[in-house]
């Protein structure tokens, strides 16, 4: 093997290394609870600052390539590095200034892939029947401060409703990033795909999980530093002997969860895991007022059995793993029950076992002080969003498109680059599960578009993955992130719209039918409706018209329909 083989496997080792995204300079400043920050950018150690934010669960904030302050939210409002709402920021969801206050996970940020100054902001409102907002900042607007595209066509339109209070992202594997949330009252979990050509809004499904479904409401979800592993703390403020924590495995390439490894029955809010993958770190309530930190062992062939208690932390807080590679959350010293936390607690060496992990139940050098209680802090429930910072292709090419097409009982999966250079041949990859794939053919390089068909294919399998392997001159392989299709005898799949063409109420026999959205020949969202077997298209314009059916089990379908005059 030559050195620069040997070099790019290491950089590629140090991309996704256990230090590759906790510990970016993006996530070095904190915007955390009621009017206060952490920042992580003094060597000496992390010191407490300002903000205007005003939040009680879940928030979300970012830096720049330097490590300074870009704006920070709480799902509702988004506010400037100077502590000012930015023009446009108020009211995110159009649904209430306090839609997502209370929301477990309800504001999360993701870079948008090959842009410098933009960043994909989702909302997310409590439960029940949480909603799923998309908004664009911009950090060219106003005078470099940032502000939100009103021009976003997602902008004020729920992307899916009848979800729970879990969302977080992680990267993928190629300049993409996956965002995760879960449906309510179902085994589902749903993986959106951000990639440089945009918002995938048809979710990658995977139905799994330990535990009866209403327990998945509330608690966080998380991804390990290797981004391999997805922890699950079910919270529950009434029943906590009845909720759950759980470990699933994680396809970075496909968005896939699979093999859950149940830790825990009893309630769990918050949690994370250590910088070396191999811990996690959760916090259960086992009295009316306080809560109690817990470590498993994920090395362990029975990680439940490693279950041991640290010490006290506050009744309901959220962990996070720091840029400093220690755990932080909401302490029990001076706090009132599940809030107003006055100190952090720590977790100083996680990546060991028991007592050396060194558990230090309050930081007491790390103060929010209320305004007019001593006694009180200001540090709520939640801890900021993880950052899901997309790791650029280190190929020479553009993938600008990459989607598979049913047609009949064929498939026909096209892709097209901007800027290929140095690569030899591509190969399509095919997969019945989403993990196990088979090569189907090879493609010669020196085209701008591409397009085969693999043929007879949809009645053979409910599921079909694609995926397109980049072979350089040199050897060098990249692969793709995963498509997907419904094969024929999928019944979820199945759809009959009617009449089309249509002059008023167009029907849909599907199923139960979660949420109908209706885009025009440009993509742009004309229409969305929930829980509905039909809708009113009576005011649309003439001409041509997608719509996208999506099942309460979080399966999609979709449709073209003609509007008349």
């Amino acid at each position: 093997m030559t050195f620069k083989n040997y070099l790019l496997i290491f950089l590629s080792f140090l991309s996704y290394s256990s230090f590759a995204q906790y510990n970016t300079v993006q996530n070095r400043k904190w915007a955390v609870g009621d009017f206060y920050g952490l920042d992580f950018s003094n060597p000496s150690g992390p010191v407490v600052f300002p903000t205007a934010m005003d939040n009680a669960e879940g928030e979300a904030s970012i830096c720049d390539g330097n490590g300074d302050l870009l704006f920070y939210t709480n799902g509702n409002t988004v506010w400037n590095k100077n502590g000012t709402a930015m023009p446009n920021g108020t009211n995110l969801t159009g649904t209430g200034t306090t839609a997502t206050l209370s929301t477990t996970q309800g504001a999360l940020i993701v870079p948008m892939p090959d842009s410098a100054h933009k960043y994909y902001l989702f909302s997310l409102t409590a439960v029940s029947n949480c909603k799923l907002f998309c908004n664009v900042i911009d950090m060219n607007l106003d005078g470099g401060l940032g502000n939100v595209e009103t021009g976003f066509p997602l902008r004020l339109v729920a992307l899916r409703s009848g979800l729970t209070e879990k969302m977080t992202a992680v990267p993928g594997n190629n300049n993409d990033v996956w965002v995760m949330v879960h449906v309510e009252n179902t085994d589902s979990f749903l993986a959106y795909h951000v990639t440089p050509i945009g918002l995938d809004l048809v979710p990658t499904g995977s139905k799994i999980g330990s535990f009866p479904v209403n327990v998945y409401q509330q608690g966080v979800i998380k991804f390990s530093p290797d981004r391999n592993k997805m922890l699950n703390c079910n919270f529950r403020a009434t029943n906590p002997t009845a909720a759950g924590l759980e470990v699933f495995d994680f396809d970075p390439a496909t968005g896939l969860l699979s093999n859950a490894v149940t830790l825990d029955n009893n309630s769990y809010y918050g949690g994370t895991f250590s910088p070396d993958n191999g811990k996690v770190y959760a916090e259960t309530t086992n009295t009316l007022n306080a809560g109690t930190v817990f470590q498993y062992d994920l090395s362990s062939s029975v990680p439940a059995a490693t279950k041991m208690p640290l010490g006290p932390c506050g009744q309901y807080t959220d962990l996070k793993l720091g840029p400093d590679g220690k755990v932080y959350f909401g302490a029990l010293v001076s706090s009132a029950g599940y809030s107003n936390y006055k100190y952090l607690g720590r977790i100083n060496h996680p990546n060991l076992a028991g007592a050396l992990c060194n558990f230090q139940d309050s930081v007491t050098s790390l103060v929010f002080p209320h305004p007019t209680n001593a006694s009180l802090g200001r540090i709520q429930q939640g801890l900021p969003n993880d950052i899901a910072i997309p790791v650029a292709n280190p190929l020479a090419i553009k993938l600008t498109k990459f989607t598979a097409v049913a047609k009949d009982l064929d498939a026909y999966i096209e892709w097209q680059i901007a800027g290929e250079k140095d690569i030899d041949h591509y190969v399509v990859e095919r997969s019945t599960d989403g993990r196990n794939y088979i090569n189907i053919q090879s493609v010669e390089a020196g085209r701008t578009f591409y397009s085969i068909g693999d043929k007879n294919i949809l009645d053979k399998a409910l599921h079909l993955y694609y995926r397109l392997k980049m072979v350089e001159q040199n050897g060098n392989i990249t692969m793709s992130a995963a498509i997907h299709l419904f094969g024929k005898n999928h019944e979820a799949g199945e759809m009959l719209i009617y009449p089309n063409p249509v002059n008023d109420v167009l029907h849909i026999r599907r199923g139960v039918v979660a949420q109908i959205t209706i885009s025009d020949i440009t993509g742009k969202i004309v229409t969305v409706v929930y829980d509905k077997d039909q809708v009113n298209v009576s005011e649309l314009p003439s001409g041509m018209y997608q719509l996208q059916a999506i099942g309460a089990d979080g399966s999609v379908a979709s449709a073209k329909f003609t509007k008349a005059k």
